[in-house]
């Protein structure tokens, strides 16, 4: 029988038979068995060490960025359309006054191998990328990092000023930089100018077609193509109670609305339990189907892109929603769906085709009894 998944390092249960699943802590114990991940290609992620590195296809990622517990990343679909993403000497203009050292031995890259190149200038002039065939808002991200000290640059688009400028204070620790704008054209790229004699490092440049950065894409040569995140089929008939239960997570979602996370039944759609980010970093929205008919549903105000705790609680006549230890919504009517209803958990629309989950989770949890307030205000805490 596969169970529920279970992300993070919080032990809190309220019954042992009510609580199933895995415990993902270390990248090495995950069993990606547990569940399905779709993807049909490699992506990267930032392990335990702070390190990028790449993920097998179809493995799920368990990013440490933002927590040293890590996280389960999904991302959308994105290319990077930089041909040459790491190394410099291809496909890279450098003005006059800039003075390159590739493959640089004086510091590890963020992926910790001796890859980056060490840049000098004359504080008027830098290294670009122009002319990417892309129109509307991209995301431009590049990393950098000071020779010593501190240092400046511009971050700016190299066929237009439309897309706007950064100015950067670089420090002698690895960053991300991100610009993300619309140069007004169909040309568009990346431009890191003004670097000065104190000199920096760059490595890991991406364009994407997205108004947001995703997680690295390495090329060399090429475009390189990173899919979408499929997450489903953890469980079945037994591991959830399609009767009563609480379905809990602790995420913070990215910036596509209509991602979503579905409890339902294979077989019949019209049994369901949704959690639904339905605007723009404003609001989730809490659904329960049984036999097509929406027996409850809220909409609970809050920032989706923080990590948030959230708990949906079903049973016959009583429904509830928690947010961060505070209940949030309650009724005490309404039916749901027949025993052993349920037998999937899909990251994704009820369909599993498209409005997929994006963003990360630190836990995730299936209770097959509801618990009582207490218990859900503690777990939410």
């Amino acid at each position: 029988m596969k169970a529920s998944l279970i992300l993070g390092n919080d032990n809190w249960a309220v019954k042992d038979s009510s609580l199933l699943g895995y415990t993902i802590t270390d990248e090495d114990n995950f069993e990606p068995e547990a569940f399905d991940v779709t993807r049909a290609s490699t992506k990267t992620r930032v392990n335990r060490e702070g390190l990028i590195e790449s993920v097998a296809n179809n493995v799920a990622s368990i990013d440490f960025l933002d927590d040293t517990e890590g996280v389960l990343l999904t991302e959308p679909q994105s290319t990077n359309l930089i041909t040459y993403s790491e190394d410099f000497s291809n496909g890279w203009t450098k003005q006059s006054g800039i003075v390159p050292t590739y493959n640089t031995t004086e510091t590890l890259s963020p992926d910790g191998t001796y890859n980056a190149t060490k840049l000098i200038g004359i504080s008027t002039s830098g290294i670009f990328k122009a002319s990417l065939s892309v129109s509307g808002i991209v995301s431009r991200s590049v990393y950098l990092k000071s020779v010593s000290g501190t240092t400046t640059a511009i971050f700016k688009d190299p066929n237009n000023s439309s897309a706007g400028t950064a100015n950067l204070n670089i420090t002698n620790e690895w960053k991300r930089f991100e610009l993300i704008g619309d140069n007004g054209t169909s040309s568009q790229g990346l431009f890191i100018d003004d670097i000065t004699s104190d000199g920096l490092y760059i490595w890991g440049a991406q364009v994407e077609a997205l108004p947001y950065a995703t997680s690295y894409i390495p090329t060399n040569g090429s475009t390189v193509t990173r899919v979408k995140d499929i997450v489903n089929n953890a469980g079945d008939v037994n591991t959830f109670n399609s009767e009563e239960g609480v379905l809990f997570v602790e995420m913070a979602l990215g910036k596509s609305k209509n991602s979503r996370m579905v409890l339902k039944d294979i077989s019949n759609i019209n049994n369901r339990i949704a959690i639904i980010y339905v605007a723009n970093q404003t609001a989730i929205l809490f659904e329960y189907f049984a036999n097509g008919i929406k027996t409850y549903n809220t909409t609970v105000t809050v920032d989706v892109s923080n990590y948030n705790k959230y708990a949906f609680k079903w049973k016959l006549n009583d429904f509830s929603v928690y947010l961060n230890s505070i209940l949030q919504d309650s009724q005490f009517s309404g039916n749901v769906a027949a025993a052993n209803s349920f037998d999937n958990l899909d990251f994704s629309d009820r369909n599993g085709n498209n409005h997929f989950l994006i963003g990360k989770t630190k836990q995730l949890k299936v209770f097959k009894t509801a618990l009582s307030d207490a218990e859900l205000t503690a777990l939410t805490s």
